[in-house]
């Protein structure tokens, strides 16, 4: 399963655009997003389906795989 997470600045900066970057597991992708959202990112993630998922979708995908 590949999750896409999109990630921008909080807070608007001139020239600065929304960056992503691709994940294989849920457990990558939520390490990453943690560390986005401490960094003051908005962070937005998405399914190989297309669709947004929340971050506690993403934490039930994490913890699955680990089982």
């Amino acid at each position: 399963m590949t999750i896409t997470v999109y990630f921008q600045p909080v807070n608007k900066i001139d020239g600065v655009r929304e960056g992503s970057s691709e994940f294989d597991t849920a457990q990558e992708a939520l390490a990453a997003v943690e560390g986005l959202e401490r960094s003051d990112e908005k962070v937005r993630i998405v399914g190989n389906s297309g669709r947004e998922i929340t971050k506690s979708h993403l934490e039930m995908l994490a913890e699955a795989e680990s089982n």
